[in-house]
């Protein structure tokens, strides 16, 4: 059975990861750890981390480094997160360590909540009946955000069996349901 626990890049960053590990398997008792890999921008109270007491990330971007390759023909780029370019690819930690005998590694998106690319790409985002657009890119058109979501969702490659991009169900508006939903859980 997978037990796991979301997290966030920068608390692994902050914290190191073999005590984020040792935390996880130990005193959690579980034995995986999922990622997010893409977040929107929001106010995070740190209260175990020994660098900061709040952190803010930058909206629109992605926690991992990408193929270029991959994105080379789209309109729609990622953006990696300055934390990720500055402090490392946690992600890409994580499936080492998975990989000499750590826990396991899933991922988690926000993947339709996405101020930055709405604002880059007015016409990819979805209008209500009176042709006004959302404010954010919470409307990105299914279309675009399929082709861009498939790709990213070839980094499952690094999660044999599951691995990110295996989302649950497309953030489309269910979260104003106030009905439960999924972001991005791998199985």
């Amino acid at each position: 059975m997978q037990l796991s626990m979301w997290t966030y890049p920068w608390d692994i960053q902050d914290l190191g990861l073999e005590t984020v590990e040792r935390d996880i398997v130990q005193r959690a008792g579980l034995n995986m750890i999922s990622l997010a890999t893409s977040y929107h921008a929001g106010r995070f109270l740190q209260p175990r981390s020994p660098r900061r007491k709040a952190y803010f990330p930058e909206d629109g971007t992605i926690y991992f480094k990408p193929s270029a390759a991959r994105w080379a023909d789209l309109a729609i780029q990622p953006k990696v997160a300055d934390v990720i370019s500055e402090g490392g690819d946690v992600l890409g930690q994580l499936v080492r360590r998975r990989e000499q005998g750590g826990p396991g590694v899933s991922c988690w998106t926000v993947c339709l909540h996405n101020t930055r690319l709405g604002m880059l790409h007015p016409e990819a985002v979805t209008r209500n009946a009176r042709a006004a657009r959302a404010a954010r890119a919470r409307g990105l058109r299914r279309s675009q955000l399929l082709q861009s979501l498939s790709l990213a969702s070839r980094r499952a490659r690094l999660c044999p069996g599951a691995g990110c991009g295996h989302l649950a169900r497309l953030q489309t508006g269910q979260d104003r349901t106030r009905k439960p939903f999924l972001h991005g859980i791998c199985p």
